[in-house]
């Protein structure tokens, strides 16, 4: 944690010196020297050489830490590579495992379609498609002059219209 907080005030100081060396151009004047300005330049240059000793041990630290690092974040990158090695070869054994029971999925699925089909096969040949039962509830509607709201309840097999076009409507009756 020391570390840390040594590297951050270092870059914090460092980025300091970065800021104060980005000044517009500038013409250089002479100040009278008195203990003010002696002590301005002086705590001035003790400054900038403290800054520039900060910077100097901060890229040492710097340097120290990630050559340090470099041996286990090598070592990180190692055993992950080992490891999703394992992990790939146990993926390989389990799908490869389960391929005998996937063929059994298969079977069972297509058994259970082609039984399907035997069982509905005399079924389907009966079946009409909706458009043919639309067509004819058209052809109805026009025969037996029923008004366009009138609607065909195929599982009913039963006419129905509106209530309120049911007065007048004709008295027709469905067939059962």
């Amino acid at each position: 944690m020391k570390t840390i907080a040594v590297i951050a005030t270092a870059f914090a100081l460092t980025a300091g010196l970065a800021s104060h060396a980005q000044k517009p151009e500038t013409t250089t004047i002479a100040v009278k020297s008195s203990p003010a300005e002696d002590s301005l330049v002086s705590m001035a240059k003790q400054n900038t050489d403290a800054q520039k000793a900060i910077n100097d041990i901060f890229q040492q630290a710097k340097a120290s830490l990630d050559a340090k690092n470099k041996p286990i974040q090598d070592e990180m990158k190692s055993r992950s590579a080992k490891y999703q090695a394992e992990i790939d070869k146990l993926n390989a054994k389990i799908a490869d495992g389960n391929k005998d029971l996937q063929a059994q999925l298969n079977a069972n699925a297509q058994a259970a379609q082609q039984d399907f089909q035997q069982k509905t096969a005399i079924f389907q040949k009966e079946a009409v498609s909706d458009q043919t039962l639309q067509v004819l509830e058209g052809i109805v509607r026009k025969e037996a002059d029923l008004p366009a709201s009138a609607t065909f309840d195929a599982g009913t097999q039963q006419w129905s219209i509106p209530k309120t076009t049911a007065s007048a409507a004709p008295a027709a009756e469905s067939k059962k």
